[in-house]
C-alpha cells in the first residue's frame, strides 16, 4: 500500500470496517512508514479524546417510542 492508498482508508481501518487483505496491507505498510504510523497514532488518540470528554444523554421513551412506530409503520 501507498501512504495516499493509507490516507484514503485509515479511519475505516481504525473502525474495523476493512476486510482482511486491506488490513494486512495498511498494518504492513504502518509497520515500514513513520509518517502513516504517527498518523494513525493522532488518529486514536484524538478518537480518545473524543470518547473521554463527550457527554451522552438517554433518550426519552416517549422519542424512542414514536421512533419504533415509525420505524415499523413507515408514511
Amino acid at each position: 500500500m501507498t501512504c495516499e492508498q493509507t490516507h484514503e482508508v485509515i479511519h475505516a481501518y481504525i473502525d474495523g470496517e476493512l476486510d482482511l487483505l486491506k488490513n494486512v496491507g495498511i498494518e504492513r505498510h504502518l509497520g515500514e512508514c513513520g509518517a502513516c504510523g504517527l498518523e494513525q497514532q493522532e488518529q486514536l488518540q484524538l478518537r480518545s479524546l473524543i470518547k473521554s470528554g463527550a457527554q451522552y444523554f438517554a433518550a426519552p421513551d416517549t422519542l424512542k417510542q414514536r421512533i419504533k412506530r415509525t420505524a415499523r409503520d413507515p408514511m
